[in-house]
């Protein structure tokens, strides 16, 4: 199995919360945000779109795998911390 890198659309989020790059999708050419923090990852990988990664899942549950990084928890609290959001 070939590994991917799953990035938001920008049309779904039109403002990157954290420092981003702005790049494509390589099945179906959508405008992508892509974490600089994470560039070690997406540089090695195919990058899709979220719509293009979950059709690959559904097409084939089997052999994906999913895996977030230390450094993407890292963004996702730093993110969650500068919205101001309490934790339940």
């Amino acid at each position: 199995m070939k590994e991917i890198y799953m990035a938001m659309r920008v049309v779904d989020m039109p403002a990157a919360p954290v420092p981003c790059e702005m790049s494509k999708c390589a099945e179906c050419g959508a405008d992508v945000w892509l974490s600089r923090a994470l560039t070690k990852y997406w540089r090695r990988m195919k990058v899709l779109c979220t719509v293009c990664a979950l059709k690959k899942v559904e097409e084939d549950p089997e052999h994906c795998t999913g895996v977030v990084t230390s450094e993407a928890m890292k963004e996702l609290v730093e993110y969650e911390q500068s919205r101001k959001v309490q934790k339940l």
